[in-house]
């Protein structure tokens, strides 16, 4: 068991402890609970998957009583993904959290700039589009919004692996790169 494993099992079983005082407040659970104590030793109890003296009725009951009162345990995703995707991979994530956190931007995110920019420019002239109150006084709303959509369409098929080479792409980006060019001083909201 490495050190992840046995940390995520501390941190369930705390939780299951927790979890157990909670659902113990319930006078069903707790007349229920008497009946899973062992004769021979009344401090042990007996596990919720152990359903010695009880009536599968009984143990459901319960079963369904903790999950009303505590939901499901949080650490069982979490162990499904640092198993499936390593700690590499969660560090690495962890590490672009941060940099883009204090500069805006991640190292891996300069492997491919012109993809991930024009991501980041689709989704919020996106973002602008919807939620905006403003617009130039040039323009009505609906002409506004227009031009947002062009532009936004135009970086979103740029942001995209398959439309690099296409000559569509490239004229639909041409436009969005002109109409940002012409309307760059009215994005604001």
């Amino acid at each position: 068991m490495g050190l992840i494993d046995r940390v995520l099992e501390r941190y369930q079983d705390h939780w299951f402890a927790r979890a157990e005082a909670r659902a113990s407040k319930d006078p069903e659970w707790a007349a229920i609970e008497i009946r899973r104590h062992d004769a021979d030793h009344p401090d042990l109890s007996i596990m919720l998957s152990d359903d010695r003296g009880l009536t599968r009725l009984e143990w459901d009951r319960q079963e369904e009583i903790f999950r009303r009162v505590n939901g499901e345990c949080p650490v069982t995703p979490w162990r499904d993904v640092i198993r499936k995707h390593g700690l590499g991979a969660q560090r690495r994530r962890l590490s672009r959290f941060i940099q883009r956190g204090r500069r805006g931007w991640a190292n891996e995110d300069t492997w491919n700039l012109d993809s991930y920019l024009s991501g980041v420019i689709a989704s919020s002239i996106e973002h602008l589009r919807d939620h905006g109150n403003g617009y130039p006084a040039d323009l009505a709303e609906e002409g506004w919004k227009d031009v947002l959509t062009r532009i936004s369409a135009g970086f979103r098929a740029n942001a995209e692996p398959a439309n690099v080479e296409s000559p569509v792409a490239n004229r639909d980006l041409d436009e969005a790169f002109n109409l940002l060019r012409r309307w760059f001083p009215c994005l604001w909201d």
